[in-house]
């Protein structure tokens, strides 16, 4: 549900965040990572519950965290569950079969053309 209850709070100490001025000028305190996500964890019941402004925050520090290049731990696969695919096999995956349907259009429309010839 959230992405931020994977995180590690030691790993928020490593996050630079611009603009604290602005972010002082505009909420009258400066933003600290660590107390956001103690925050975070408090209203929504470590992680449990589902709370619209808490997905909110969730969304804005992954953002936050792939910008400082802090990694998510990735989520351990169940047994039996597809694991993730590859981008590259996907896209190969992809042009194969657009490949097959154009071959098909084409074995069609040269079907048309012996139907009205």
């Amino acid at each position: 549900m959230y992405k931020l209850k994977k995180i590690n709070p030691a790993d928020l100490e490593k996050i630079q965040v611009r603009k604290q001025d602005k972010i002082l000028e505009l909420t009258g305190s400066k933003f600290d990572p660590a107390k956001a996500y103690e925050m975070v964890s408090q209203e929504t019941g470590g992680f449990k519950q589902e709370v619209d402004k808490a997905k909110e925050a969730d969304a804005l520090f992954v953002q936050l965290l792939e910008r400082e290049g802090i990694a998510l731990p990735e989520d351990k696969p169940k047994k039996g569950a597809r694991k993730k695919s590859n981008p590259e096999t996907d896209n190969r995956s992809r042009i194969r079969i657009q490949e097959q349907e154009r071959s098909r259009a084409i074995e069609i429309m040269q079907l048309k053309f012996k139907l009205t010839a």
